[in-house]
């Protein structure tokens, strides 16, 4: 039912049977029970609940001693705290599971959660680490067959690459993503390596061709009703993709109005980026800012150095490209040697273009 989506029928039927597993004091039953329950109330975008029923789930698997349920009750409440934008929780999190996964060769549940600590490591500005996950979870994974998890590794390596400016590699690493999620007909993951296609393509000059992908990225996200879980992400890279000034105002309302649909927080993180660099371009600098101060109020933003970067970068060019001072002009050129240590150089790119 899970698997299906059959959501609200997997509930019932989980309801019925967790009074029966309480009453015979199966632990591990109702380890995986809270677990199941917990992975229904993450699409839905209720993570505090979410993560309750996960937490509960690994109670249940410490008593029953169950260690794969264990890693999979970390992961579930790692998630969690990644939906919600806590990046440092998330990362410790997944790190308490890698390394129960590595204690005990639990080679199946290692490989996603090694590629989500290295997620979790990219929005942190810790590059070398999150490529260093990302590809040994691309490797583990293809070892075990797991090509969803593979998918996903070589999604976390491109973002990392891309990031810093290797659009060759990233090129490579999703032009691999994109024929196995193809494959599996994993319509999440096509969006969000269509997405990445369509930055290198700008990152190359090749314009048309950035226009024509994020496009179909778009057309993705509508057909399969991926709004909350993409939505605007994407559609801020096409604001930032298109030429047109009245459909990029177009696509960063609708992004905008998602954003309070319970969406995950990379949607955040990556759309007010993408709209703050729309804005910068197009002269709106107080609207540019209001994008760097939205992105600010998630959990743990100050540990977050994907925000703190991009706030202080927004700032930044804002008073460069207003009044072309001494004083803006070396307050980015600081802002871009740290932007080399995180990893960001490449993350708005049509800006740099500009300030440089």
């Amino acid at each position: 039912m899970n698997t299906l989506d059959c959501l609200e029928e997997e509930e019932r039927l989980i309801e019925q049977i967790l009074p029966v597993a309480h009453s015979l004091r199966a632990h591990t039953a109702l380890a995986r029970l809270y677990h199941l329950r917990g992975n229904i109330y993450f699409p839905r975008g209720d993570y505090a609940e979410c993560r309750r029923l996960h937490e509960e789930s690994l109670s249940f698997a410490r008593i029953g001693k169950h260690l794969e349920t264990q890693a999979k009750a970390l992961s579930g409440i790692g998630d969690s705290y990644y939906a919600q934008g806590s990046m440092q929780t998330a990362c410790e999190v997944f790190d308490q599971c890698v390394r129960l996964c590595e204690r005990h060769e639990l080679v199946q549940v290692e490989a996603a959660n090694r590629s989500a600590r290295g997620s979790a490591r990219f929005y942190l500005g810790q590059p070398e680490l999150a490529l260093q996950d990302a590809m040994q979870a691309v490797a583990g994974s293809r070892r075990i067959g797991n090509h969803r998890a593979e998918v996903f590794s070589r999604l976390t390596a491109a973002w990392v690459l891309l990031a810093s400016g290797e659009e060759v590699r990233a090129q490579q690493e999703l032009s691999e993503a994109l024929e196995l999620a193809r494959n599996l007909g994993a319509s999440r993951f096509e969006v969000l390596v269509l997405e990445g296609l369509a930055r290198v393509a700008l990152c190359q000059g090749e314009r048309e061709q950035a226009q024509a992908l994020i496009l179909a990225a778009v057309e993705r996200v509508e057909r399969f009703d991926l709004q909350r879980y993409i939505g605007p992400w994407v559609y801020g890279s096409q604001a930032l993709m298109l030429d047109d000034a009245a459909l990029k105002r177009q696509a960063l309302q609708r992004g905008e109005a998602l954003l309070d649909q319970a969406c995950l927080a990379h949607n955040t993180l990556r759309f007010r980026v993408s709209a703050a660099e729309v804005c910068l371009l197009a002269g709106d600098f107080e609207q540019a800012v209001g994008h760097g101060q939205q992105m600010a109020l998630l959990p743990e933003s100050a540990s977050c150095a994907w925000v703190r970067h991009h706030v202080r970068l927004i700032g930044a060019a804002a008073q460069w490209l207003q009044h072309t001072d001494q004083v803006s002009a070396q307050a980015l050129r600081a802002i871009h040697r740290d932007a080399a240590a995180f990893g960001f150089v490449a993350t708005m790119p049509e800006l740099m273009q500009v300030l440089q």
